[in-house]
């Protein structure tokens, strides 16, 4: 059982690695193998219920089912049901479920020793790092250092053709990509200054934005960004899990996010739509970037369910569609865009607000205030396909004008 279920996972992460073409800064989960050293097979897997379950197992709910099965489970707002592991197998947790094996925590300065110390960063990629590190510490990020330190130590940086990183990703639009399993950071070696750019932000984007909250452990999928889910289909005695992978477009938002302050805001981020609807919840919420880059998706469902969202994961797989429909190539775009999202979003807190008294006039302040507040004055959902531009501004008079005349 647990071998089919971290080969299932990692699966997963293949899979997804594979539809990637058109992210600029992919990660590369081929070659991951299981902890027995045995890289794994492509296919499809799940984990049904014995054909002749124990009778008591009929009438318990989805999440005492999946722990039945010897599942480390956690029921998030919403319903979701979050896989923490399988036995004593770690899957993936925040930051503080990590302490065992994270051990004390660092600092800006105990990372930029670590990349001092790593003999294999060349200098031009060393003061990238530690100018990214500077901005970052000056911004005011006070995230979780371990997992970065840990990923620095290990890190080792490879210069590839631009032919060969496109041959590898299979797609022209790849600049860079992130081997996870062995810590290897592909990039292009190329001399021209436009490629000389985008290898200082793929620097950034992968070591600093997804090596601050993804590694392998221990020959464990560590992911704090993304979430992954038992999704249980079937009833009583009938029923079929399979873990499932979410908030790989939370995963992007952060990375680049983190990017983006690790250049002091002089960067045109690539991942518009993900960064804007995560900083746009951010103030919404007045949630703190620190504790969403430790917590990440998990600890956004959890924030918005004590806020009284009904079902907060909706907002996320929302996002994730967009993504996915991006990095498939996809020509068009029929689900919910990341403007109604947004609109989506506003409408529930509103009502939320309400409930709770709050004036028509400090509800409509404080939305105000919010979009007032983003950092883009136009979101473009993919430069290449542009599946969706909005105006921020425009979108702010849309989403006040849409709500009840009395606000």
């Amino acid at each position: 059982m647990k071998k089919t279920l971290l080969l299932f996972l990692l699966l997963v992460l293949v899979c997804f690695s594979a539809c990637s073409m058109l992210d600029p800064f992919p990660i590369d989960y081929s070659e991951s193998k299981e902890p027995n050293g045995k890289t794994e097979k492509s296919g499809e897997s799940s984990m049904a219920a014995p054909s002749k379950p124990e009778p008591e197992q009929a009438g318990i709910s989805d999440a005492d089912y999946c722990t039945s099965k010897g599942f480390r489970v956690e029921v998030l707002p919403g319903g979701l049901i979050k896989l923490n592991g399988d036995s004593d197998e770690l899957i993936a947790g925040t930051a503080a479920e990590l302490d065992d094996k994270l051990g004390e925590a660092v600092g800006y300065s105990d990372v930029i020793d670590s990349i001092n110390q790593n003999e294999t960063i060349k200098e031009e990629y060393r003061k990238i790092l530690i100018d990214g590190l500077n901005n970052l510490e000056k911004n005011g990020l006070n995230a979780d250092l371990r997992i970065l330190n840990y990923n620095i130590k290990r890190l080792v940086v490879q210069e590839l053709p631009r032919s060969e990183i496109e041959e590898i990703s299979g797609s022209e639009n790849t600049v860079a990509f992130y081997r996870m399993k062995d810590g290897t950071v592909v990039i292009p070696n190329d001399s021209d200054p436009a490629v000389a750019e985008k290898k200082q932000i793929s620097i950034l984007h992968e070591i600093l934005g997804h090596g601050m909250t993804e590694t392998t452990l221990e020959d464990e999928s560590i992911r704090i960004s993304k979430l992954f889910i038992m999704d249980v289909t079937g009833e009583g005695d009938q029923r079929t899990i399979a873990p499932k992978l979410i908030a790989f477009s939370v995963s992007e938002g952060i990375a680049d996010t983190i990017t983006y302050y690790s250049l002091n805001g002089n960067y045109d981020v690539s991942y518009d739509a993900e960064v804007f609807q995560l900083e746009f919840l951010r103030n919404l919420l007045d949630l703190d970037l620190s504790c969403m880059i430790d917590d990440g998706a998990t600890g956004i469902i959890k924030a918005m369910g004590e806020f009284g969202f009904e079902a907060p994961q909706i907002f996320v797989l929302n996002m994730d569609a967009e993504t996915a429909a991006r990095q498939a190539d996809s020509k068009q775009y029929d689900g919910v865009t990341a403007s109604r999202n947004i609109q989506m979003l506003v409408s529930e807190y509103v009502d939320l607000q309400r409930k709770r008294g709050v004036s028509a006039e400090e509800i409509e302040a404080h939305i105000r205030n919010v979009f007032e507040k983003s950092s883009f004055e136009e979101v473009v959902v993919d430069s290449i396909l542009r599946l969706e531009v909005f105006s921020v501004s425009e979108l702010k008079e849309q989403v006040l004008s849409s709500l009840n005349p009395d606000v």
